[in-house]
């Protein structure tokens, strides 16, 4: 079953071509075990069969026509060709297909010239379908003998009679259209032939003649290489496939590593111009503070220069702070301003100095804070002086 499966797929069909041009066909279908009938008819146009069978590989070929020839002889112990030349004398047997169906009495032998079924055979390989084995006459009815439950069954164009499962007689005529019931398949007597023909390919008969092995060999090479060339492209597309999808990851991976790369190299141009601001800042801030501090050195120099002998300095703060310092509240300086404190001995000395500091030009003015409750004859100040800015 699995081998008939990798041979066959799950379609299975047979063609008979009959009297008169009539092609009788008969599809069928493998389902859970079974077969099961998925199309049948009839048409006397090749191309329209066709075009019903559209997408089936292989068939199995009934000729019954005016191109077959079907004679009984009586049983000899001789050979099928020498049985064929007693009933056909005249027939090169080179030029000629045969079949032959014997029963305990008699040998049914049908023919048909070679060049005339090599053509059809020729025909359906052009549409890309094989034939894989062919039967003449109505001979390959044989096949249905154990399913069929009666002694007489007609096909598209004669009445064939049984004996236990072989073949006795074979009355070429005039049937009316009949259906049967074959093994649970409902057909009519146009598909009793291409029935036989399925059950033939599908069960497996055995190969006997030349031309049957090299039409089997022939299927057998196209569907390997058929099969082998959709495995090979389903392996590559697979491939492919996996491919991309690894190269879309790594590409993806590598974009990343590549943004961030450049992200880096960014962070690192802007990290290197924060550094040359900030050193520039610092040089700045040093030379400012170097200067700041040289000046507020030569403020304080200044200021206690000017003491009088009778004035004791206790401190001097540049840019005191303006506020009481509190939790949570910003600080403020008093800016370009200096405080001073300390005891003054004589009020005359301590009020001169102050007029002398007034005079200073970078003093923009004096401003007292606090005179007064020194002890004994000292008395304590606190002024600030605002500079000019």
């Amino acid at each position: 079953m699995i081998k008939n499966s990798i041979k066959y797929g799950i379609k299975f069909c047979s063609v008979e071509h009959a009297d008169n041009g009539q092609h009788h066909f008969l599809q069928l279908k493998r389902k859970r075990k079974e077969l099961v009938v998925s199309n049948k008819g009839e048409t006397t146009d090749f191309e329209e069969l066709i075009k019903t069978l559209q997408g089936q590989k292989h068939l199995f070929l009934v000729v019954n026509n005016e191109q077959v020839l079907t004679k009984t002889v009586a049983n000899a112990n001789t050979t099928e060709e020498h049985l064929v030349k007693t009933v056909f004398p005249n027939i090169a047997l080179s030029d000629f297909y045969y079949n032959i169906c014997s029963n305990h009495e008699e040998s049914i032998i049908s023919i048909s010239r070679k060049t005339y079924v090599d053509a059809l055979i020729a025909l359906y390989d052009t549409h890309k379908i094989s034939v894989i084995d062919f039967s003449l006459g109505s001979l390959s009815i044989e096949m249905l003998a154990r399913f069929v439950d009666r002694s007489e069954i007609n096909s598209s164009n004669a009445r064939i009679t049984f004996e236990g499962n072989h073949i006795t007689a074979i009355q070429k005529q005039e049937v009316a259209e009949t259906q049967y019931t074959i093994n649970e398949l409902n057909i009519s007597n146009k598909q009793v032939l291409p029935l036989s023909g399925v059950i033939q390919y599908y069960a497996g008969a055995n190969v006997q003649s030349d031309i049957q092995k090299q039409l089997q060999e022939a299927y057998k090479q196209k569907r390997f290489f058929d099969i082998g060339f959709k495995f090979v492209l389903g392996f590559l597309f697979v491939s492919l496939l996996i491919s991309y999808l690894v190269f879309n990851k790594y590409q993806g991976i590598q974009q990343n590593l590549e943004g961030e790369l450049k992200t880096n190299e960014a962070y690192k141009k802007q990290l290197s111009i924060l550094n040359k601001l900030v050193t520039q800042k610092l040089k700045l801030v040093e030379s400012v503070s170097s200067a700041a501090t040289s000046k507020v050195a030569w403020y304080f120099n200044e200021v206690a220069a000017s003491v009088p002998a009778s004035i004791l300095l206790d401190d001097m703060s540049y840019q005191p702070i303006a506020n009481s310092v509190k939790e949570d509240k910003k600080i403020s300086f008093r800016e370009n301003s200096i405080t001073v404190t300390g005891l003054s001995v004589y009020d005359k000395d301590f009020t001169d100095w102050i007029s002398n500091l007034e005079k200073k030009n970078w003093i923009e003015k004096v401003t007292y804070i606090h005179y007064g409750q020194g002890k004994k004859t000292k008395t304590s100040f606190n002024f600030m002086i605002t500079l000019h800015e």
